[in-house]
């Protein structure tokens, strides 16, 4: 993976992060700029990787969980299924549909 700097995490704008940072009870970012920053693809993959272990932590809610699941997918190029958008799975693998089997 890419080395994230603390210095380039703080410049990354807000929508570069899958959960935006929230508001504090004073009206300031009370978590920096945000979790699960995803400024290329292997922070993607490993957003992917750990967002379900926050979950099971408690650290996220499943809701949470989803929403980082969508946004680094979306930043590989994949479907929210995980699969390539523009092709069918026999289209890849370089088959043909017989119809019903």
């Amino acid at each position: 993976m890419a080395k994230l700097t603390t210095n380039a995490r703080k410049a990354m704008p807000r929508s570069e992060f899958a959960l935006p940072a929230r508001k504090g009870m004073d009206g300031k970012n009370s978590a920096g700029r945000g979790a699960f920053p995803l400024p290329n693809k292997s922070h993607a993959r490993a957003a992917l990787r750990d967002a379900p272990h926050a979950e099971h932590a408690g650290n996220i809610t499943p809701s949470q969980e989803r929403t980082v699941e969508r946004k680094a997918r979306a930043k590989l190029g994949e479907s929210a299924s995980g699969r390539d958008p523009t092709h069918s799975d026999f289209e890849r693998l370089g088959r043909e549909s017989h119809g019903k089997y």
